[in-house]
Formats: structure tokens, sequence, C-alpha cells
């Protein structure tokens, strides 16, 4: 049984994406762990960032390739470019991009509930993610960028220019696709 301790990070590391210039970037790393890790004096450690899984020595590339284009159906984002071949599509590493997408309102309510930044419940919202991962060791990098826009329609919409917490679109990816991660490996 393999037991890992680490912290979920969240920093804005430089990221050329092309056409991106209003997105905003953020970084997180989740240790992906089997069974119960230890703290100091043999305690439970319930550190926030590490996500027990079933088997994380099963974790590969593939999983995390699929448990990404899972979660980005899941939350009702489609590649841009559409594609039918998910891994030939996104490849860890390497950059993928969504179509732009409706921010439906419950996402508005919540994202209002949760940061400082308030976006306006009379307008129409979309939202595109420019993203990587990774999987080093048994550690999960999600890198995300976040485009906001506003208008009637996404081919009509302008570049959002109020402030925006760009956390709140990644942790919902992220939830995501360690939801599909969790039972990875499970008998």
């Amino acid at each position: 049984m393999r037991h890992a301790v680490a912290a979920m990070i969240f920093v804005a590391l430089p990221l050329e994406i092309a056409g991106a210039q209003d997105a905003k970037v953020v970084t997180s790393t989740t240790v992906l762990t089997s069974g119960e890790a230890s703290g100091v004096g043999g305690g439970r450690q319930t550190q926030f960032g590490m996500f027990d899984v079933c088997r994380a020595d099963k974790i590969d590339d593939d999983a995390i390739l699929i448990a990404t284009a899972k979660a980005l159906g899941e939350l009702g984002l489609t590649l841009d470019p559409p594609s039918t071949d998910i891994l030939g599509a996104i490849k860890v590493g390497r950059e993928w991009k969504t179509s732009p997408s409706s921010i439906q309102s419950r996402w508005i309510d919540d994202y209002n509930a949760s940061t400082e930044f308030k976006l306006g419940r009379g307008y129409r919202y979309y939202v595109t993610y420019y993203g990587r991962v990774f999987l080093k060791g048994s550690s999960f990098i999600l890198q995300t960028a976040t485009s906001l826009r506003m208008g009637n329609s996404s081919q009509e919409s302008q570049p959002y220019n109020g402030d925006f917490d760009p956390k709140f679109f990644h942790i919902r990816l992220q939830a995501e696709i360690l939801k599909d991660l969790k039972h990875d490996g499970c008998s």
C-alpha cells in the first residue's frame, strides 16, 4: 500500500496559449493515493489535496485522458475542434481547448456564492477552457486557462471586461475528472 501526502496547490504559471490573451491561468496538483496516509505520529492525514483512489498505481496516462474527456462531456463542454477520437485529441502534456459554452444559470448562482467577483444574472456568459493534464508519479496535475465572454450568442460575444475568479471554473473541471478517477482500478 502506498502512502502519499501533499497539498493542492493553486499557482498562476506563465502559459502561452494562442488566442487566449484574456484567459486566466490556474494550476493544481493533487496526489492520488490508495488507502489511508499517516500523518506525523501515525495519525490519519486529512490534508487538503490528497485524493483517495482505489488503485493509484493503476492510474496511467490513458486513465487521465479518459477521465478528462468524460469530465468535459459531463460539464457540457466540447473540444475545439470537435473530435470523435478523444485519446487522439487530448494528449498528456499537450494543450487542448473547448468551444465557447454557455454558462448555466445554476453555475452563475454557485459562482456568485463562492467568490467576491459577481456575474450579473441578466447576461449570457460563455466559458472557454484551455488546458493541459499531466501525471507525474502519483500526482495528477491540471492546468487550465479560462476565458469568459458575454453576449447574445457565442458568435456575437465579446471578451468579459470585469474581474472574475478562474479557480471556480478550474475546480469544477478538476472535481469531475477526480470523480471519474476515484474508482479507476477498483475490482
